[in-house]
Formats: structure tokens, sequence, C-alpha cells
């Protein structure tokens, strides 16, 4: 018996002796929340877990390029950790939202030019699709050529078809800007519009791909009429007969449910972190960019949704 347990018994020894039958009943339901000890907040909830992915030689991973991405989300109530595996059950049992952005294989690490192999094996991608399929969650991330190409097999598992190239405006704007009022971002019942507190209605992409989704996806970020997709066999290699297509209509961004898990598709990476252009210290891309005024609070909500089936807000 607990201390409290051992004072109580010695105050009221009668109640301990007597028959069950002479005890009031008020006095038993007394004794018995004395006794009966409060639910924990640990019991009833927990952090949501997210693990990045850094098993299949990705450009971003949460100690490099996603640094900026694990400080938001730490400050956001989550946990997140990183794994330098391969895809296993037992790494799938540790998280609740997987994170891959930028897989490559390792033939393609140092070689951005066709051809581009598959990052991931066919029964990762089969244990990963069962894990969604089964209540997990999958954030799928693949900027522009060669990034798609590795990751192919893996997003038509959910029934996304990535186009392997550039997505650039004909008109030369170096910044991708998908607006509420102008169309090109999409409602979300809980990741954007202006009738969220606080509203998500601008957010930036930094030169990504595009993909085209399933019928039951929920479009969130739509290419409009002046873009063009670039093929070429050699990254940021743009010759006059390098294939093109139009790009008006295909997605840069969506959501889908599968079975009874979710999962988020994007083609631009950069829109998820914080950093500086290479070539110039002073352009800022990402969070801090003066377009992408709403990423930050994109990015949360996108979790949010993506783990509501931890703690259903």
């Amino acid at each position: 018996m607990n201390r409290t347990g051992d004072l109580l018994a010695r105050r009221m020894p009668k109640l301990t002796t007597a028959p069950l039958r002479s005890i009031p009943l008020l006095s038993i339901l007394v004794i018995s929340l004395l006794f009966t000890a409060a639910p924990s907040a640990a019991a009833e909830s927990r952090a949501p877990r997210i693990l990045i992915d850094a098993g299949h030689h990705n450009f971003h991973t949460a100690e490099g390029r996603y640094a900026p991405l694990v400080t938001l989300l730490q400050k956001s109530a989550f946990t997140v950790g990183s794994s330098t595996s391969a895809l296993t059950p037992e790494v799938l049992e540790s998280t609740d939202v997987v994170v891959i952005a930028n897989a490559l294989h390792v033939s393609n690490v140092d070689r951005w030019q066709q051809p581009v192999e598959a990052a991931f094996s066919a029964a990762e991608i089969a244990l990963l699709a069962d894990w969604v399929a089964d209540g997990g969650s999958l954030l799928l991330i693949a900027d522009h050529f060669p990034f798609p190409g590795a990751i192919a097999t893996l997003a038509e598992a959910f029934g996304f078809r990535f186009v392997n190239g550039f997505a650039l405006r004909s008109d030369l704007a170096s910044i991708d800007v998908f607006d509420i009022d102008a169309g090109s971002l999409k409602r979300h019942e809980h990741i954007t519009g202006t009738d969220l507190k606080p509203p998500v209605a601008q957010i930036a992409a930094f030169t990504g791909s595009a993909f085209e989704g399933p019928p039951t996806a929920q479009p969130l970020m739509v290419l409009s009429d002046v873009y063009e997709m670039w093929m070429p066999s050699r990254a940021w290699e743009f010759l006059a007969d390098t294939p093109r297509r139009p790009g008006g209509g295909l997605l840069q961004g969506a959501t889908l449910l599968h079975g009874k898990g979710r999962v988020a598709v994007f083609a631009e990476a950069a829109m998820f972190t914080s950093q500086t252009a290479p070539e110039d210290p002073q352009t800022l891309i990402g969070f801090n960019a003066p377009n992408a005024r709403d990423n930050r609070l994109f990015v949360i909500n996108l979790f949010r949704w993506l783990t509501s089936s931890v703690n259903p807000r």
C-alpha cells in the first residue's frame, strides 16, 4: 500500500473490517476516487514521430540541408529522427511519418545525368506501401532532374507519375509563387486557405519538377500555363534540342489518402527549409525568401495533417 493508502487505513479502521453492506454507497465512491490515479498526459498523448531518411544517398538530410526543417518541427512539438539504413519493418515501426527527400542511387550521387537508377529496391517499395496502407504516413519529395527518376517506381506505387526534368517559367521569373487567389495554391481543409487561423494563402517554391497524380489525390500546388517542362539528359544543361513539353496543369504538391494512411508528394525540396543560393549568398531560398511568407505555416499544417491519427486535433 502506498503512503496515502496507509494513512487512510489508519484513520478509517472500521471501513476495512465492516461488512460491505454497512458501508454507505457515497463512502465507497469516495474511497474509489482516492485510490484511482488520474491518467497522465503522457498516457493520453505523445509527440508525433518524424523520421527523415538518410539511407538512400539523400541530397537533403536532417543533419544537412534539412536542419532548419528539423528545428521548425521540434519547436512545433514533433520528435524528429534520422535513419541511415534501408527501409525495414523495424525502422518503420519507430516512426509515424517517413520523410524521403531527394534520394539517389549510388551510381548517380556524383553523376547527375542519364541513366538514372532507382534509389529504392522493390522490397522496400512494397514494404513502405503496405506500411502506409496500414496507417503510416509518407512525405515524398523529389526536386528537379535527376531526383524524380530515382523515386519514379516508389511514386508510382501510390499512383503518382513524375516528369524527370525541370519545371521552368517561360517568363524567366526566378521564384515560383503559388497563391490561393491566383488558383495555383489549392484550398485544403487542414493545410491551406484564407479561412485557416492563421491563414495560408501564398507559398514559394524554388525550381523543381512536376508530376501527375491519381484521381483520388487532392492537388495543393498546380503549375500555370507559363511553365514548361525541360527534360535534359544532364542536370542544368539546356540545349536547343532538349526535349520539352507544356507544364500547365501538372502538380508540384498533392496529398492522398492511401488505405488507413496518408501520403504527401512534392516536386520541390527547398520550400521545406532555409538556405541561400550557392552562386549568391545574398539570395534567400526557402523559409526566409521574400515571397515565402506562409511556407513555415504550410509545413507545420502539412505535418499536423500527416500525423492527425496520432493526436487528432
